[in-house]
């Protein structure tokens, strides 16, 4: 194939002088229109010129002999690529002298308008340039930089690298100095044009061509040219503006006037300088605005804190996150527990930890951080405040387990959770709203560590409600029961569960009785009902006094024991009176009023109660020792049942020291007649009210058995451990020890290496006599 144009024949001056005319048009008058005929017809002469084997004449390239046009320069002397290049690179050297020049006469703005008009032109003509001389790139360069010319570019790095000699160089100390004042003049309030900053620091990045890898840029020119003083000159303006601004301002006005300052300069960065400078800029905004002033901030910390200024510790939080570890002195003030008061006591933990909780997910974004030590702040408080600890005696448990009673027993008024915690909206069914409270009494749940003391506790109430038949309904109950498994497994309420189950069978026993007394015809029988329970199950000791069953209904209660006995051979039952109630009809005229004129009271009493009252129908005064003979209680028990008969002046009690308190109960020597002219605004009165000093024994016992069973489950875990290791270290026993129960309650290393040495006495455990502290199990 032979290749021919008009330029064949010319010489390298005739040549050039065609190529220098289009130079010219693409560098200087490129927005008249130049078209793609000019286009090859430049790229033709350059290579016309790279393959011709004489300055006159044009070699015949013929493809089927197998020889390409690399392979002929080859063959040839590479003078001509020199003489090509060296007259590109002279033209283009003359071209920004003149740039300099024009560009040394103007200053400020309108050199930045200069220089960024000339750098978008001279750049898009690059490109073109770089197509024309396509073919000396491929052949002629390509085999200059095999050979180790790296002072040889492709023609587009050429002209890049040829802007940064001659006219960023000399004019950099100008153009950063014309920057920085600009960048002053914005950071001021005052308007500028962006867009010269932009294609100065695009150019500047461009022209950092990475040395020996052409078309691979470094950053240097930038980093060294624009960056550094960039950076210096942000780094002073607001250790200045800072340092004046706190001096004059508040630190919640530091706080919005620096993320003001630190967004401002991010988005601008954003949009008009290369990204590799958003790192150091937010690096030296960090140290400068926040850095210097983070113990400040901290400080500041809890104050916003109790105010619940949730938009400023928004913004503190956003301000230390961005520091290496500043998060960890906010966290460390985070871990203080708040204040408590004994006033509404689970309602103020529920509503503590649902601010803090909405505090956590608003403010600081569900930070990991913050949610862990809110987890930890919340077991702090809820284990260990003020108010949950008396003597060695953990009441947190007892509190919550005492809410949930209040929850799930019918009362006139129940308790309920603040609004902030759980209000619903209008409309909001008592279902609805129960099972809100219920769940916020989980929410507390989780992080009590004594979970055996709440059980113990939660288990008596229970089955008091279940005995008294206060639950607000089986529904409700079933319900908590089922999110305690969910939280502590089946084991955890396997006995609250039974409870249920005896409940139910007991109906059907109490109805077969029933029906037993209506076919042998005795139809006169008091009204009643019968709870048989279950000795594993149920959290109830038996009465520690003994008791004489009223003449009234010692024959009913002679009649189920034998009723019982024919359908359960072999078993036994132990009554519980302390845990019986009773109703009596009270018909009280004092002599000489008419009979009927007071209405009968219905009195709502225990069983002790009922005993004591239904001697009064036989006689009009009792002394405390014949109360003691009839009823053979404990005098103990007995001046407990008496206590809310006299206070509430149903029975009054005369004292044999005259002088004495009217309210008294009294004791030996005391005597007690029933009040005739006893008023009540209310026709059913419950007398059956427990006495504060049996609540406070029976808290204390309730804690000592919990002390007991401690003692029984860290020995059963022990003995698991050990049947299945057969021998163990005694550190390595230990540890899993606390493993196995920590989800009841977190022992000591006390107590279980108390136990340890009881397992040994009993010879369930060996010391091993070849390795110390090693012990072995006994089977």
């Amino acid at each position: 194939m032979n290749l021919s144009n008009h330029s064949v024949g010319r010489s390298f001056s005739e040549n050039w002088a065609l190529l220098e005319s289009g130079l010219d048009r693409i560098l200087m008058a490129f927005q008249d229109g130049f078209n793609l005929s000019g286009s090859m017809d430049l790229y033709t002469t350059v290579y016309n010129h790279l393959t011709q084997t004489t300055q006159t004449g044009f070699s015949t390239i013929n493809h089927s002999a197998g020889r390409s046009p690399y392979n002929t320069m080859r063959a040839h002397s590479s003078g001509l690529g020199s003489e090509l290049y060296n007259s590109l690179q002279n033209y283009l050297r003359k071209r920004l002298e003149t740039l300099k020049q024009e560009a040394n006469a103007k200053a400020g703005e309108d050199l930045m308008a200069y220089y960024s008009r000339e750098w978008l032109r001279y750049e898009k003509g690059a490109r073109y340039i770089d197509h024309v001389f396509r073919y000396m790139n491929r052949y002629w360069v390509r085999r200059q930089r095999e050979e180790g010319r790296n002072d040889i570019y492709d023609v587009y790095t050429l002209c890049l690298h040829l802007w940064n000699v001659h006219l960023i160089t000399p004019l950099k100390p100008t153009l950063m100095n014309t920057v920085l004042d600009q960048m002053a003049a914005k950071r001021a309030g005052g308007s500028i044009h962006s867009e010269y900053i932009k294609e100065l620091a695009n150019s500047l990045v461009l022209v950092s061509i990475e040395e020996g890898q052409p078309g691979k840029t470094s950053h240097l020119v930038y980093h060294q040219a624009f960056e550094t003083p960039f950076l210096d000159a942000t780094r002073a303006y607001y250790q200045s503006e800072g340092e004046a601004f706190r001096s004059q301002h508040t630190i919640v006005e530091y706080l919005q006037q620096a993320d003001t300052w630190i967004n401002d300069e991010e988005q601008w960065c954003q949009l008009y300088l290369p990204q590799v400078t958003l790192a150091p800029l937010r690096k030296v905004c960090n140290t400068t605005l926040i850095e210097t002033t983070v113990e400040i901030l901290n400080r500041e910390f809890l104050p916003l804190l109790r105010k619940e200024a949730t938009e400023d510790l928004r913004r503190l939080y956003h301000l230390l996150a961005r520091l290496k570890d500043g998060m960890v002195p906010l966290l460390n003030r985070w871990t203080t527990p708040p204040p408590s008061t004994p006033r509404a006591y689970t309602e103020a933990l529920l509503r503590v930890h649902s601010n803090f909780q909405t505090l956590v997910a608003n403010t600081f974004s569900n930070d990991s951080g913050f949610v862990v030590e809110l987890d930890k702040a919340c077991r702090e408080f809820i284990n260990r405040n003020s108010i949950c600890k008396q003597g060695d005696s953990v009441r947190s448990p007892e509190l919550l387990a005492r809410f949930s009673d209040s929850l799930l027993r019918k009362a006139p008024a129940k308790a309920a959770v603040s609004t902030a915690t759980t209000s619903g909206g209008a409309g909001t069914s008592d279902d609805n709203l129960l099972e809100q409270q219920l769940s916020g009494i989980m929410t507390v749940f989780k992080y009590i560590d004594d979970k055996d003391v709440f059980q113990k506790f939660y288990s008596k109430m229970l089955a008091k409600r279940l005995i008294n038949r206060t639950s607000v309904s089986e529904d409700a109950e079933a319900n908590m029961i089922s999110k305690l498994k969910v939280a502590c497994g089946h084991e955890y309420t396997h006995k609250l569960q039974r409870m249920f189950t005896d409940v139910g069978l007991s109906r059907e026993l109490d109805t077969g009785f029933k029906d037993n007394l209506e076919a042998e015809g005795r139809n006169n029988c008091p009204d009643f009902s019968i709870l048989v329970l279950s000795t594993a199950s149920w959290p109830l000791q038996p009465p520690n006094t003994t008791f004489r069953v009223p003449d009234a209904v010692a024959p009913l209660y002679e009649q189920f024991q034998k009723y019982y006995d024919t359908k359960h051979n072999g078993r036994k039952l132990n009554w519980l009176f302390q845990h019986s109630r009773g109703e009596l009809r009270a018909r009280l005229n004092k002599p000489g009023v008419k009979a009927g004129a007071n209405p009968p009271y219905l009195l709502q009493v225990s069983t002790y109660q009922m005993a004591i009252l239904l001697l009064f129908n036989d006689r009009d005064t009792v002394t405390f020792e014949d109360l003691t003979h009839l009823t053979e209680l404990e005098a103990s028990t007995l001046i407990n049942s008496l206590t809310n008969l006299v206070k509430s002046r149903l029975v009054i009690a005369h004292h044999s020291t005259p002088g004495g308190n009217a309210l008294s109960v009294g004791g030996p020597g005391s005597w007690y007649e029933i009040n005739l002219g006893f008023k009540n605004k209310k026709v059913r009165v419950n007398l059956n009210m427990p006495v504060k000093s049996e609540q406070r024994v029976e808290a204390e016992v309730t804690h000592k058995t919990v002390e007991e069973d401690r003692k029984w489950l860290i020995q059963a875990a022990i003995v698991r451990i050990m049947k299945a290791r057969k021998q163990m270290e005694h550190v390595q026993l230990v540890n899993e020890t606390i493993v196995q129960v920590q989800s009841r309650f977190k022992p000591s290393v006390a107590s279980i290496k108390k136990n340890i040495d009881i397992l040994i006495e009993r010879e369930f455990l060996e010391r091993s006599e070849e390795q110390k502290n090693t012990l072995n199990y006994l089977a």
